[in-house]
């Protein structure tokens, strides 16, 4: 049994796919750099208010101090 997240993870090894990801910047510190977090939080509120289910891991991860930072570091660490 894998850890919900490594077929992500796995993936940063396909080209194509990090390719896509990285979406014509030079690395994942870039990318996440460029992620508007009012824009999240703006749709993490409608689907909310569209009573759609938020998996409790997912609560869990969101509301964990410093979580972006830890995402960007396992990411940078799987890419290099």
């Amino acid at each position: 049994m894998s850890l919900p997240g490594t077929v992500l993870i796995k993936n940063l090894d396909n080209e194509e796919y990090l390719e896509l990801l990285l979406d014509g910047t030079n690395c994942l510190e870039e990318r996440f750099a460029q992620v508007d977090s009012r824009l999240f939080l703006r749709e993490f509120s409608e689907m909310k208010s569209h009573n759609k289910k938020i998996p409790v891991d997912a609560k869990r991860l969101i509301k964990k101090d410093k979580m972006p930072d830890k995402i960007e570091k396992l990411f940078l660490a799987v890419a290099t």
